[in-house]
């Protein structure tokens, strides 16, 4: 099941499977060490 992660709450985890969005925003969120096929929580 895929959802977005604004949707996730508060204690779930999941991994990212794609960014989508501007060439800033995906180099901040990897930057921040979101990349596809990482873990969060």
């Amino acid at each position: 099941m895929c959802i977005d992660l604004t949707q996730m709450q508060l204690g779930e985890t999941g991994t990212v499977k794609e960014i989508q969005g501007g060439q800033g925003f995906v180099r901040k969120l990897q930057s921040m060490g979101v990349r596809p096929d990482k873990k969060i929580t």
